[in-house]
């Protein structure tokens, strides 16, 4: 046998000595047990006051999922939908105009609005035609 086979059979007992010897071992030196990512824990809290009208009319959303939206109309002009129930504390009447008084949630750890609201009254409402 030459002195390349041997060592070739050297290192092939030796790899499979340790691939049989680790694969019992409960303790693995190599193995790493997952870490959790850290939950995300939104600190809410709600914004200014603002007025808005609400359409009679529920539409579907702009959204990759199936479902109905409110078409909101801000002071500013503005036009967007909101979800049929991310306003907490409203109901929406099928055919019935709202002007409502509302303070949008925001996440304070990001700065930025969660595109919910709160209710904080009904303004005005009428039946449309």
């Amino acid at each position: 046998m030459s002195a390349v086979s041997s060592i070739k059979t050297v290192l092939c007992v030796a790899v499979a000595t340790m691939s049989i010897g680790l694969s019992g071992c409960e303790s693995n030196p190599f193995k790493r047990e997952p870490v959790p990512e850290p939950r995300y824990i939104p600190d809410l809290v709600v914004g200014e006051l603002e007025n808005l009208t609400i359409l009679p009319m529920k539409t579907p959303c702009d959204s990759s999922m199936p479902m109905l939206c409110l078409v909101a109309t801000n002071a500013q002009g503005q036009t967007f939908q909101i979800p049929y129930d991310w306003i907490e504390g409203f109901r929406h009447a099928e055919g019935v105009g709202y002007v409502i008084s509302v303070r949008p949630q925001i996440d304070a750890n990001k700065n930025e609005m969660t595109g919910h609201w709160v209710l904080d009254r009904v303004v005005s409402q009428g039946v449309r035609k």
